[in-house]
């Protein structure tokens, strides 16, 4: 027996030797740039956080890997809805602040009490300094940096500017 190898294998055999995410498995997954050693790791992440989320799908996870979600601004509004609903709150009058955190991912004990604590964002031509808590101009040859884990918490009030805040969209 011989066997024909058809187009759609074909395709695949091509884009894994170029380390690329066979058009097969691109449908019917997330828009990623990513090579594919890269793009299966990912993916392995995403679903260990959704196995870690799972086990306990009421309560949020101590750390939640922002980037690995497919729509992270639920999350958010997830967030607001239950802050606003809590504490008897209009919706429409509140608003989403994020602190940084001087903690990495490992060193949080526990979920926030208020909000949610998220990692996986970066900043791209500036960087994050823990001692000065403000933003600094990259490192040389760095175009992106990480930042620390972040808190988001939603607080009562008309969008303004807040004392040694940033607003924005």
């Amino acid at each position: 027996g011989d066997m024909q190898i058809s187009e759609l294998m074909e395709g695949m055999m091509a884009a894994l030797a170029r380390d690329q995410v066979p058009p097969a498995w691109e449908a019917l997954a997330y828009p990623s740039l990513r090579p594919l050693h890269r793009w299966v790791s990912d993916v392995v992440e995403r679903a260990q956080q959704l196995v870690e989320w799972s086990k306990e799908p009421a309560a949020l996870l101590r750390v939640t890997w922002i980037s690995g979600l497919f729509m992270p601004q639920a999350l958010l509004m997830a967030v607001a809805q239950t802050t606003a609903r809590n504490n008897g709150w209009a919706l429409d009058q509140t608003e989403m602040v994020a602190e940084m955190t001087k903690k990495g991912r490992e060193e949080m004990a526990a979920s926030a009490r208020d909000g949610v604590y998220v990692d996986g964002l970066f900043l791209e031509g500036a960087r994050w300094d823990h001692p000065t808590a403000a933003l600094q101009p990259c490192a040389p040859r760095r175009l992106a940096a990480p930042l620390p884990v972040m808190l988001f918490k939603a607080v009562a009030g008309e969008r303004k500017e807040r004392e040694g805040g940033f607003a924005c969209p």
